[in-house]
């Protein structure tokens, strides 16, 4: 069995193999995706072309001008935008090749030579358009060469909102989604290491939030991390690529940003003072609310989650703010975690209002929410940390208790159970019915008194060791062996044969003898030994009839008999 210190190193050296583990696997990820393999056919080998270049926009109005790919389009509420290109050969690509187009909330029509070859979405929803970036793909016949593609653009959102239109991709369409996919490994093990310590999190304050006192922080901050893994899967390209077209993942992406600022708050509340307690609540309240009401104004269309983007940027300034200026006039005495917390959301402030101020500004950006994303991340790691050191803390503390109660009822010298230890078992005894076949040997060391005068009181330490390291020894599985004064010893027993703890006090008084001789001390242990019975009336008559024996047995002794 092991001891508490241990079970902390156990603990320890399992937390760094689970991390050592979540890191090869990443690497391995990353590896398997960026290698050939041992393969000589490899199906995402096929070289694919960049259709970035000799591109004709032509917006509206009917103006048209030369660009090149990637560029940006501000997409107004009449948005309808044409791009036109005449293909040229690529012989480096397969025969009959795929296309492939990243859109950022626009309907997408496809030509080749006026042909149509796509139409996306087939037909309108039945509430408000808007699926997000999603990928488009549509197979070119082998003699693409030379036919002009047409790709018509029709804005879903408005307000003016700038997106960046990728270039085009020419080739298989494994290789482009397999070179996708490894642009997401990042987001999906960030995502997938959330979710594992929101779950870990959640775990320990079910089961350990009684012995550990944890409060509602580890729980809020569980949630917060499981919303957050959430978002960043949403918005990786696997999931792009794994619902295609889907409104359930456009939604989900701003859903979960808006529900973002509830747990977190509730988290930073925990370290208020009781005066500022309806400060958190109120925020979160205001979060919910604002996703219900996106959810409710979207799903009837009256408008999109998208456009209704700003809304929820205010909701997490105006909940940033707030929760900074409580925590600053929070009292540190009352509070001592409040200005730690909120030196480690400082991550989150910045990350996101540097993501709000740049799209603000217009930037176009296939991830409008990076720093935010790494700011939380931060925030996270850091929380993480400080969860980390404050559980060894108290566990270490509970162990620190736990070697003081036992150090309470363990003789020092011998290690075996003391007179207190002795106390509370006779306690434990008489408040319950006697356990069948309990039995007793009292023992006691002769002339420990000459031994301290002629050999010294270290040899009489030393005699004294040696008994108890005898009983210890000695004593089966079930027993318990005491030390009850200077020189004497009662063993307590159960499921005996009064033959069998006779003959157990004789041969622990054969083995003192043998190990004195060792130690060059006159070792002699007088015993008594017996079996409760219902003449003895009660667990101390019975010890008393046991003791009475000892002092029997010790008197032959002396006397030669």
């Amino acid at each position: 069995m092991r001891s508490c210190g241990e079970n902390e190193r156990f603990g320890r050296v399992c937390l760094a193999l689970i991390s050592a583990a979540l890191l090869v696997i990443a690497a391995a990820s990353v590896l398997v995706g960026l290698t050939d393999g041992a393969n000589d056919v490899n199906s995402f080998s096929e070289p694919v072309a960049e259709l970035s270049g000799g591109w004709t926009l032509t917006d509206s109005a009917g103006v048209s001008s030369s660009v090149a790919l990637p560029c940006t389009l501000e997409y107004g509420a009449d948005g309808v935008y044409t791009l036109e290109t005449v293909l040229a050969a690529h012989p480096e690509v397969i025969a009959a090749p795929a296309l492939g187009f990243y859109s950022n909330y626009t309907d997408v029509k496809i030509y080749l030579d006026g042909a149509l070859l796509l139409s996306y979405p087939n037909a309108a929803p039945a509430y408000i358009a808007g699926t997000g970036n999603t990928w488009q793909f549509v197979r070119l016949p082998a003699d693409f060469a030379g036919r002009t593609l047409r790709l018509e653009l029709r804005c879903q959102l408005g307000n003016r909102i700038t997106y960046a239109v990728r270039p085009l991709l020419l080739g298989a369409k494994a290789t482009m989604l397999n070179d996708a996919l490894l642009t997401s490994v990042p987001s999906l093990v960030l995502a997938s290491c959330l979710a594992a310590l929101a779950l870990m999190l959640a775990v320990m304050y079910f089961v350990l939030r009684r012995r550990l006192a944890l409060n509602r922080s580890t729980l809020f901050l569980a949630l917060f991390a499981a919303v957050f893994a959430a978002y960043v899967y949403c918005e990786s390209a696997y999931a792009r690529m794994s619902l295609p077209n889907g409104h359930v993942l456009y939604y989900c992406t701003f859903a979960f940003l808006a529900l973002m600022p509830a747990p977190l708050v509730c988290f930073l509340g925990c370290s208020l003072e009781k005066k500022y307690g309806a400060v958190p609540l109120a925020l979160a309240l205001a979060s919910l609310a604002n996703t219900l009401v996106q959810t409710a104004l979207h799903f009837t269309g009256t408008a999109n989650v998208r456009v209704m983007l700003p809304v929820t940027h205010g909701v997490i300034v105006v909940s940033i703010a707030l929760m900074a200026d409580f925590l600053l006039l929070t009292d540190r005495k009352k509070c001592p975690d409040a200005r730690k917390k909120l030196f480690s959301s400082l991550p989150i402030m910045a990350g996101g209002c540097a993501d709000i101020l740049l799209l603000a500004l217009g930037r176009p950006s296939y991830n409008n929410s990076l720093w935010l994303v790494l700011g939380v991340a931060v925030f996270i790691l850091i929380q993480f940390v400080v969860f980390l050191g404050s559980y060894f803390t108290i566990y270490r503390r509970a162990v620190e208790a736990e070697v003081l109660r036992e150090m309470a009822f363990r003789d020092e010298l011998t290690g075996i159970g003391n007179r207190n230890a002795y106390e509370r078992r006779l306690k434990e005894l008489g408040a319950g019915p006697v356990p069948e076949g309990l039995c007793c040997i009292v023992a006691d060391i002769n002339d420990l008194k000459r031994i301290n005068d002629v050999c010294g009181h270290t040899s009489g330490d030393a005699a004294i060791k040696a008994g108890g390291a005898v009983l210890s020894a000695m004593v089966p599985p079930g027993g318990q062996a005491f030390r009850t004064g200077g020189d004497e010893f009662v063993v307590l027993l159960e499921g005996m044969e009064e033959a069998g703890v006779r003959g157990l006090a004789a041969a622990l008084a054969a083995e003192a003898a043998a190990r004195g001789e060792k130690l060059g001390i006159p070792l002699e242990l007088a015993t008594g030994s017996g079996r409760y019975s219902a003449d003895d009336g009660n667990i101390q008559d019975f010890i008393r009839r046991v003791d009475t024996l000892m002092y029997e047995n010790k008197r032959r002794i002396k006397s030669g008999g």
